[in-house]
């Protein structure tokens, strides 16, 4: 699934459809909630922008989505 409007990628995922990236102030609540978790909570970006990447709490992401994981902590640590 590809999602032109963050907010609906947020909800895609609140709903199991997987991974989805978007900024602090949208995705939140949600993660203070429990409905999301954010899997790199450590890591920020001095950018004027943050984006997070966030699943569904009480699922465990598939070996796809954990590569896209993987790779996206690597690049944001280079």
């Amino acid at each position: 699934l590809s999602f032109d409007r963050s907010d609906l990628a947020m909800v895609a995922a609140i709903h199991n459809a997987g991974l989805a990236i978007g900024r602090k102030r949208l995705v939140d609540k949600h993660l203070r909630s429990g409905e999301l978790i954010a899997p790199f909570s450590a890591l920020s970006s001095p950018a004027s922008y943050q984006y997070h990447a966030v699943y569904n709490a009480d699922i465990k992401p598939n070996p796809r989505v954990k590569a896209l994981l993987d790779w996206l902590q690597q690049q944001a640590n280079d």
